[in-house]
C-alpha cells in the first residue's frame, strides 16, 4: 500500500516538472527576436523561391511603357492638327495680302497720271487697304511663330517617342511583345503620313475652289461686258453696269494674282516630314505635272479675260478704285475660307 502511494507521488512530481519546463521554453521562445524565417513570409535563406525574378514586374513595366507610347501618339496627332489649322489660316492671310499689295502697287503708279481731286477721293479707300495690309502682316507673323513653336513641340515629341521605344524593346521578353512594339512604331509613322496627305489634299481642294470662284467672276464679267456692248441701255443702267464692270475687272485681275504660282502647294506637315527624312522630296516628274496643270488653268482664265477686254468699249473712270471697288477687292467677298500658306519656306 505504501509502495503504491509513493509511486503515485512520484508520477505527480514528474508531471509538475514537465509542465514547468514547457512553460519555461514557451517564455524563452516569446522573448526571441522576431526576425526568423517564419516572420519573413516563411521563405528561408536556403528556400528555392529566393533569387527568382518576378515575371509580373516586367509585364507591368511593358504595359506601362506601351500606354505611355500610345498617349504620345495621340498628343503628336493633336499637334499636327494644330499645325494644319495654322497653315490653313496663313494661306488665307497670304492670299489676301498678295491681292491687296497688288492693288496698292498699281495705285501708286496710277495716281501719278490723274488729277489731285481724284487722288483725294480715293485716299480713304487706299488708307483702309494699307491698314488692312498692316494687320495681315502682323497676323502672318503670329502664325509663323505658331508654326515654329508647334514644329518644335512635334520634333521633341518624336525624340521622346524614340526613347520610349528603346525602353519598350528592352522590356519586351518574347516575340509577341516585340511584335507589339513594331506595330506601335508603324502606327505612329502612319498617323504622321496620313496627316501630311490630308493637309496636302486640303490645300489642293481649296486652291481649286479659289480657281472656280475666279471663273465665276470671269463669267459675270463677260455678261456685263456683253450688255455694255449691246448699247440698248438707259443712262442709269449704263452707269450702274459701268460701275459693276470696273469692280469685276479689278476682282478678276487681282484675285487671280495669287493663283499665278505654278509650283504645287506643300503643307507644313509634309515639309516637316520631308526635313526629318520620313517622307522623300517630291519627284521632279510630279513637279512638272503640277506645273503643267497649273499653267493650263491660268492660261484658260487669262485667255478668256483678254478676249473680252478686246471687245469692250473704253470706260473713262475718274478714279482708279472708288470705295465700292476697294471694299469688294479687299473683302474677298465670299472667299473668307481659311487657306494654307502659299509661302512654303520654313523659318
Amino acid at each position: 500500500m505504501r509502495e503504491m502511494q509513493k509511486e503515485s507521488q512520484r508520477r505527480v512530481t514528474i508531471t509538475q516538472t514537465s509542465s514547468s519546463h514547457q512553460l519555461s521554453d514557451k517564455s524563452l521562445s516569446d522573448s526571441k527576436p522576431t526576425n526568423g524565417p517564419a516572420q519573413r513570409g516563411g521563405i528561408g535563406f536556403n528556400s528555392p523561391m529566393r533569387g527568382k525574378n518576378n515575371p509580373k514586374k516586367f509585364s507591368s513595366l511593358f504595359n506601362s511603357l506601351k500606354e505611355q507610347f500610345i498617349v504620345m501618339i495621340e498628343k503628336q496627332s493633336r499637334l499636327r492638327e494644330r499645325l494644319l489649322k495654322a497653315n490653313h489660316e496663313a494661306y488665307d492671310v497670304e492670299m489676301s495680302r498678295t491681292s491687296k499689295m497688288a492693288i496698292l502697287s498699281a495705285w501708286e503708279k496710277y495716281k501719278q497720271n490723274i488729277i489731285e481731286v481724284d487722288v483725294k477721293k480715293s485716299s480713304e479707300s487706299i488708307e483702309r487697304l494699307k491698314s488692312e495690309v498692316a494687320e495681315l502682316e502682323i497676323r502672318l507673323s503670329t502664325l509663323t511663330e505658331t508654326r515654329r513653336k508647334v514644329e518644335k513641340a512635334i520634333r521633341k515629341g518624336v525624340e521622346t517617342a524614340r526613347s520610349v521605344e528603346g525602353r519598350l524593346r528592352s522590356a519586351a521578353k518574347d516575340a509577341e511583345q516585340n511584335e507589339v512594339v513594331g506595330l506601335l512604331v508603324k502606327m505612329a509613322t502612319s498617323d504622321a503620313e496620313k496627316m501630311a496627305i490630308t493637309s496636302d489634299s486640303v490645300l489642293q481642294n481649296l486652291r481649286m475652289r479659289k480657281q472656280e470662284s475666279s471663273l465665276i467672276k470671269v463669267m459675270r464679267y463677260e455678261m456685263v461686258a456683253d450688255k455694255l456692248i449691246d448699247g440698248n441701255l438707259s443712262e442709269d443702267d449704263r452707269e450702274r453696269l459701268q460701275q459693276e464692270y470696273r469692280v469685276l475687272k479689278n476682282q478678276v485681275h487681282y484675285h487671280m494674282i495669287p493663283l499665278k504660282q505654278t509650283e504645287p502647294v506643300v503643307s507644313w506637315n509634309t515639309q516637316l516630314l520631308q526635313r526629318s527624312g520620313v517622307l522623300p522630296s517630291k519627284p521632279k516628274s510630279q513637279d512638272g505635272l503640277d506645273h503643267m496643270y497649273a499653267t493650263t488653268d491660268m492660261q484658260i482664265l487669262q485667255t478668256r479675260t483678254k478676249r473680252e477686254v478686246l471687245r469692250l468699249p473704253v470706260i473713262h473712270s475718274k478714279v482708279f478704285v472708288d470705295s465700292q471697288e476697294a471694299q469688294s477687292d479687299s473683302g474677298m467677298e465670299g472667299l473668307s475660307t481659311r487657306l494654307p500658306s502659299i509661302n512654303n519656306s520654313s523659318r
